[in-house]
């Protein structure tokens, strides 16, 4: 799945229906057509609210892409 365009977010959350705790997640982080810095983030796996979420940190602006692999 891809994101719309997002713009300075520090946090982008992903639903995915059932969520399990050894679920595989692979995210692309694709910039417009302007070449920023892309900024380090990394990945919370809520499981009680069966949706990941994305930290920036410093704000993003363009496209997340993932897969998760159940």
């Amino acid at each position: 799945n891809r994101s719309t365009l997002l713009t300075a977010v520090e946090d982008y959350d992903i639903p995915i229906s059932r969520l399990d705790d050894n679920d595989g997640i692979s995210l692309v982080l694709e910039v417009g057509s302007v070449p920023i810095p892309i900024p380090s983030y990394y990945i919370y796996r809520d499981i009680l609210n069966n949706k990941i979420t994305v930290h920036f940190t410093a704000p993003y602006t363009g496209y997340v892409t993932w897969v998760v692999v159940d």
